[in-house]
């Protein structure tokens, strides 16, 4: 079912906003973008919950990424899964996957994941 463009934009918007390594220090701003059942599972395969996550992004160790290949797909009226790749100053290149649900009006992320792209110039992939 197509997505209509306002909330594709807002996703969009509120995505970057997590992504924003200043954004991602105001514990109060990100909390309220994440639910309180909130799952996350990292690069590396760690799973992170609300508390572990906030944590994580409050020590300010992100860094800056670009963003492609945005896409939005609706699961359900109030659900929607959002799908990007991010490329870090390092060249490293993720997956990442956000499953975002609307609740007494507002969007909050529930679930994300990233799965690293390997390169495909290295012997070990």
């Amino acid at each position: 079912m197509p997505i209509e463009l306002p909330t594709e934009q807002l996703l969009r918007d509120l995505e970057m906003r997590l992504l924003d390594p200043d954004f991602r220090r105001d514990t109060s701003a990100v909390l309220e973008l994440l639910t309180d059942e909130f799952l996350e599972i990292g690069t590396r395969g760690r799973h992170y919950d609300l508390v572990s996550i906030v944590k994580e992004m409050s020590r300010g160790r992100s860094q800056p990424v670009v963003v492609e290949d945005f896409e939005v797909r609706e699961l359900y009226p109030t659900v929607m899964l959002c799908t990007y790749r991010t490329i870090g100053a390092t060249g490293r290149a993720v997956y990442r996957s956000s499953v975002w649900v609307k609740r007494r009006g507002r969007w909050q992320m529930s679930f994300h994941q990233g799965t690293p792209i390997p390169d495909p110039w290295s012997s070990t992939s």
